[in-house]
């Protein structure tokens, strides 16, 4: 009696989620104890030697399903005006607990420029944030980013916030997952044969047999037991198939 074991099988879902901003602000040097998180602009200047106002984001992870591998995560930012020739610095806050409605300049966290850089301009800004959020969505599943210009000479520019009425801050988010299926122990006894076989399977499934030419001469469905096969087929080589069209065996008749 020959034994043959299935390999475990993978099926890969793609999938991919957008996530808006749970909460955005700006802060303002000018005025470091005035909260902007419910104005629909995010504002950043820099008057040198020091950023006059810089804005925060933060988004919740949790939307994104546990135990997926994230492919790729990519923050999306509108611009609706820019000054000067500057570059918007994107950067990562480790800090999530500030909040939209008491962020203010005196208390803002603290963030850095290494993230991403972009040339100022009109129109959406896509930065690739991958690591940081895969990082955080294996953390706290929060992230927070800090937006500042920088040149020398000095610039500004307006972002949308999540409280515009188009064209708001978003993350893009693609996923995969793997689900995994038990394996399957199925015995062919005999194999090759003359007149018919049987097939025992430890578990359920559909199964289709085809000849060489690609026609199907046998369907059947095992809820853990076995299947008689091969009754009046003329001798050659057939292939046993599950019902997700995976081929799992070969079997001969003599």
């Amino acid at each position: 009696m020959k034994k043959i074991l299935i390999l475990v099988l993978l099926n890969f879902l793609h999938a991919q989620i957008v996530i808006y901003p749970s909460a955005d602000a700006w802060c303002d040097r000018q005025n470091p104890n005035i909260n902007h998180g419910s104005d629909t602009i995010l504002n950043y200047t820099y008057a040198y030697p020091y950023s006059d106002h810089v804005s925060y984001l933060k988004f919740d992870l949790d939307t994104i399903p546990q135990n997926v591998e994230i492919d790729t995560a990519f923050l999306y930012i509108y611009c609706v005006w820019g000054s000067n020739s500057g570059t918007l610095c994107f950067g990562f806050v480790s800090d999530d607990s500030w909040t939209e409605d008491s962020i203010v300049w005196s208390n803002r966290p603290s963030g850095n420029f290494f993230f991403g850089r972009g040339p100022v301009r009109i129109g959406w800004y896509q930065v690739n944030a991958t690591d940081k959020v895969r990082n955080e969505h294996r953390g706290d599943k929060k992230i927070s980013f800090n937006l500042e210009h920088y040149i020398a000479g000095g610039g500004s520019g307006r972002l949308n916030s999540r409280e515009a009425s188009s064209n708001k801050p978003y993350l893009h988010v693609e996923f995969h997952t793997g689900i995994e299926e038990p394996p399957l122990e199925i015995i062919i006894s005999p194999n090759p044969f003359l007149a018919t076989a049987e097939i025992l399977i430890q578990g359920k499934g559909k199964f289709r047999v085809f000849d060489i030419s690609g026609k199907m001469v046998d369907e059947f469905e095992i809820k853990g037991g076995s299947y008689s096969f091969g009754n009046n087929l003329p001798p050659g080589i057939y292939y046993l198939y599950n019902e997700k069209g995976r081929k799992i065996k070969t079997i001969k008749v003599k």
